[in-house]
């Protein structure tokens, strides 16, 4: 959940509510795909409820869950996902067309600083407990117990003013999908 809260945040009312209204709701079921390594993806997306594993070359990597956003990365290089998104529950997703999202960022500076320094603090802190992760994996000198890992999914003080708004944001969004 933390992670969405970085982007939405960082947004602004009127951001979310333009998500929200060009936005579908997908559901999946357990084993379905949302995303398929090397094949281009057609939406960025929010997991609202339910939990998806992320797989590479056939192996898991991850699992992530409510307020996971996925297809950033395709929105951002405009390249096929390096990664295959498979749900493992039953799980709803916000997606929102690349295509719409590129229309808008392109057509509202505003929305674009807003969204792109959102993704930027997100992405930055995925590389650092990425980083972290593979040099705690790859050294038995390195010994951290996991209190140390999540510090990295700790939230900057700066962004903390922002976390109700944030989350008030993604409750009109699981309201939405859920047709209150």
């Amino acid at each position: 959940m933390k992670k969405v809260l970085y982007i939405l945040g960082l947004l602004e009312d009127r951001d979310v509510d333009w998500m929200i209204s060009v936005g579908t709701k997908v559901v999946l079921r357990p084993g379905q795909k949302l995303v398929e390594e090397g094949v281009q993806a057609a939406a960025v997306s929010i997991i609202v409820q339910g939990s998806m594993d992320i797989v590479v070359g056939g192996r898991p990597l991850a699992n992530v869950g409510s307020g996971e956003i996925v297809g950033e990365i395709s929105l951002l290089d405009s390249r096929p996902p390096s990664a295959t998104v498979l749900a493992t529950s039953p799980t709803q997703v916000l997606s929102i067309s690349i295509h719409d999202m590129k229309s808008r960022l392109a057509s509202d500076p505003g929305f674009a600083g807003r969204f792109y320094h959102a993704l930027a603090v997100f992405l930055a802190q995925r590389l650092r407990r990425n980083n972290l992760q593979l040099l705690v994996g790859n050294s038995k000198e390195i010994v951290m117990d996991r209190d140390s890992l999540d510090e990295m999914d700790e939230i900057d003080p700066d962004v903390l003013e922002q976390i109700t708004l944030a989350g008030n944001r993604f409750q009109m969004i699981m309201a939405k999908l859920n047709g209150a």
